[in-house]
């Protein structure tokens, strides 16, 4: 088996035997040296101690580091199982148990496998000391993460007393009483010694400065982990009965005695008032206030389908009842992209993002049940105060796109390309332009001389230390971003307003994994003529052609067996999901798209063809004689891949579903 065809089945998932280990999204910074040097790891293998059973922010913050690290480093898990006894993983491979009592043994794995840096991504509910003290005394550097305050206090490390309540504001006593208080000495010794101990945010790293004053703690906020549509529904602020939505699985530190509380109060009170549970709590709710219709739990959800369920809800903003100081919520950073407001106790990183971004509601803790009662009642009686939190959330999160044009020589079309792209993007944009180390030296001159004068686009220019080929340069581009990416070639124009259009899809449903518009040379999103080269009508330009799509009207796509490359969308989600597209068969270019598209369908994503965006397409690419050989080879081997391709495309062809709309638009350029 290939290189890339190794690391896609890395991406694919973590660990063979518990696939269920590592789920959903987050970002991880790179190791990097002391003053921004040279990176620390040349010895290449690095070794990351887990919590497997624990769920959350840091399962999924070691998804993204082991997709982000797994191509350049070797990555042995350890997962931490119960008492003193671990499982080892090497990339996805189970290796062995083995038991971990003593310095020496831990001393001893990382010897036996030529360990050169530890990561611990997870301490809490384990059994750690022997590691800890092995660690501190050894050579091996290592960085600790905080997703939890285990350092803080073990016995406690939600920070929640015996009772369930917050004891952050005065812990003296809790320490002074924590049964493993013995133990403080190492774990300070531990964290003193570490390479590097980084936080995801300012409140994290207050609490363990308040506990270590001398310990130098490092901020590195967690990147957005999750890509949801903005489905909020403005007319849900305005119901008769004001519906309060909780997300999650919901625990007593997530907040299921608050939960509670607040029913009965709504139930006694006879507000105008529901809560919706999307997600559960830790036990059923009272029968009356189940009977009331005051409490709904609808049970567990799948993050694939979380858009729909939130925008079906009726909910006019979410409350977030945790009563601990969490480190990263990623239930927070899913209500927020899906749009709506947020009610909470003032603690922890989730305040710091509603107060910093001004996306909702805090009420001090001290306050408990009453405050939140009260300010639920002040927003009943003032649906406004929703409404233009809502409208704050929507102008904040405005998505950016990476859109990544591979670069190969053609000077005439580049410049015609980035020309369009820089005056006619309405949207955030990030232009990554890539030179796969282009023979024309004009070419090199001109992405040197490059300006930008479009506030919405961030524009970078890279170039390929040798030629990787289109697919490789392609590839580079997608690990480079990070959002929803276009695949733009550089032998075409876009029109005004093109990449809003080109997002409206996948922002609609995030189970659509490509979206291409309309070209003139596009195979079976081509106009006028269905798989076909064309060019344009005569006398009608690309822009005004696309401005007779454009009256097909927003909201219509029309699924189609696979997306075409000359411009596609592609879902940063399916990206993350299914890996990059295939260079170890398709690396020449022609297929690749097909191959990442019929990938995608598997997984349940669906390709679409956009219906009111017209790209002009020369077709002026750097392959010439080439081209024709490529594509026969490659339809093969897709064929070798999947047998039923050539059919689906025929009966696509047949069937023609974008019939009326092409016609529709030839009426309005006959007319013209």
């Amino acid at each position: 088996m290939g290189f890339m065809k190794r690391v896609l089945r890395r991406i694919r998932g973590c660990f063979a035997e518990s696939p269920e280990h590592l789920e959903g999204e987050n970002l991880f910074g790179s190791f990097r040296a002391p003053g921004g040097g040279t990176d620390f790891m040349s010895r290449r293998r690095v070794l990351v101690l887990h919590h497997g059973r624990l769920t959350g922010g840091s399962r999924i913050f070691l998804k993204r580091w082991v997709r982000e690290h797994s191509e350049r480093y070797e990555i042995f898990i350890l997962d931490f199982l119960r008492d003193e006894t671990f499982a080892l993983y090497c990339e996805r491979q189970f290796l062995k148990h083995l038991q971990l009592n003593s310095p020496e043994a831990f001393r001893g794995l990382l010897e036996e496998h030529r360990i050169g840096f530890v990561f611990v991504n997870q301490l809490a509910e384990t059994n750690v000391f022997q590691w800890i003290d092995a660690l501190a005394g050894g050579p091996v550097p290592y960085e600790y993460f905080i997703h939890d305050y285990f350092c803080i206090c073990p016995e406690h490390y939600f920070l929640l007393d015996a009772a369930g309540s917050y004891f952050g504001d005065s812990p003296e006593r809790h320490f002074r009483d924590c049964p493993r208080g013995a133990e403080a000495g190492r774990l300070e010794r531990f964290l003193s010694k570490a390479f590097r101990v980084t936080a995801p945010g300012e409140a994290a790293r207050k609490i363990f400065a308040s506990r270590y004053p001398g310990l130098k703690i490092e901020v590195v906020p967690h990147d957005s982990f999750c890509r949801l549509p903005n489905v909020y529904d403005a007319s849900s602020a305005r119901n008769p009965i004001l519906t309060i939505g909780v997300l999650g699985a919901i625990g007593p530190h997530k907040g299921a005695r608050v939960i509670e509380a607040l029913a009965g109060k709504f139930r006694s009170g006879k507000n105008p008032v529901r809560i919706k549970v999307i997600g559960y709590t830790d036990k059923q709710a009272s029968p009356a206030v189940l009977r009331k219709g005051i409490l709904e739990i609808t049970g567990k959800y799948s993050y694939r389908n979380l858009s729909s369920v939130i925008s079906k809800s009726g909910i006019s903003f979410f409350l977030f009842p945790s009563v601990w100081p969490e480190t990263f919520s990623c239930v927070c950073e899913e209500i927020l992209q899906s749009g709506y407001p947020i009610l909470m106790f003032g603690l922890g990183a989730q305040q710091e993002r509603i107060r910093n971004g001004e996306f909702g509601w805090t009420v001090p803790l001290q306050s408990g049940v009453r405050g939140l009662y009260g300010k639920i009642l002040e927003l009943e009686s003032r649906r406004e105060l929703i409404l233009e939190k809502a409208a704050k959330i929507r102008g904040a999160f405005r998505e950016t796109i990476d859109v990544v044009v591979p670069v190969f020589n053609g000077l005439a079309c580049l410049q015609k390309c980035v020309e369009s792209v820089l005056a006619n993007t309405d949207t955030s944009c990030r232009l990554l332009i890539i030179d796969d180390a282009s023979t024309d030296e004009t070419v090199r001159g001109y992405l040197a001389s490059l300006r930008n004068a479009n506030p919405a686009v961030e524009m970078i220019c890279l170039s390929n230390e040798r030629n990787l080929g289109f697919v490789g340069t392609v590839n580079r581009g997608l690990k480079f971003g990070r959002n929803h990416c276009v695949i733009l070639n550089s032998d075409t124009i876009v029109p005004p307003g093109w990449l809003s259009r080109l997002g409206d899809p996948i922002r609609r449903d995030p189970r659509i994994a490509s979206v291409t518009p309309y070209s003139n040379r596009a195979t079976i999103c081509s106009f006028p003529e269905i798989d076909r080269s064309n060019d344009l009508p005569d006398g009608i330009s690309s822009e005004e052609l696309d401005r007779f799509f454009q009256k097909l009207g927003e909201g219509q796509w029309e699924e189609i067996p696979t997306g075409v490359g000359f411009c596609m969308m592609l879902n940063r989600n399916a990206i993350d999901e299914i890996g990059y597209f295939d260079e170890e068969i398709f690396g020449r270019g022609y297929g690749e798209e097909n191959d990442w598209c019929l990938r995608a369908a598997r997984r349940g994503y669906r390709n679409v063809h956009l219906q009111n965006l017209f790209v002009f397409h020369s077709e002026a690419g750097s392959f010439g004689e080439e081209s024709e050989i490529l594509k026969q080879a490659h339809i093969a081997e897709l064929e070798k891949i999947y047998p039923d391709y050539g059919k689906k495309i025929q009966e696509y062809l047949r069937k023609d579903p974008c019939r009326r709309n092409r016609e529709f638009v030839k009426r309005l350029v006959s007319a013209r």
